[in-house]
């Protein structure tokens, strides 16, 4: 059995720089300055907390098998963006996962890209 606790921080306001990373993208793309952000709400702390129980299971279930130690560690960071527009969204995410054990260590790197349209 494999018990996960996480906690993710993070903070909403003008010090997540949403407004000079919006700014930088419509520039980008010769698109209108932005507008709205005199109503930006305050910097606000923002918290995650997830908790996650996993069963594993070393080797075959009814039989003998090989089977190895499950000492285990990994991490994960992930950056990503999103873009809307008129009912489009489109998320773009980058990932990089370690796995760990007494026999394994290796890290892998993958993105995502998802579209969806809201009617």
């Amino acid at each position: 059995m494999a018990d996960q606790l996480s906690l993710y921080l993070g903070a909403v306001g003008p010090i997540a720089f949403a407004e000079e990373s919006q700014t930088a993208v419509h520039s980008v793309l010769s698109s209108d300055d932005p507008k709205g952000w005199d109503n930006q709400i305050e910097n606000e702390p923002v918290f995650k907390i997830e908790a996650l129980r996993v069963t594993l299971i070393d080797g075959n279930t009814f039989t003998d098998s090989h089977s190895a130690p499950l000492d285990h560690y990994s991490d994960q960071v992930s950056a990503g963006a999103v873009w809307s527009y008129d009912g489009f969204a489109m998320v773009f995410q980058l990932s990089s996962v370690s796995s760990r054990t007494t026999i394994i260590d290796r890290r892998e790197n993958f993105g995502a890209l998802s579209v969806t349209y809201r009617f």
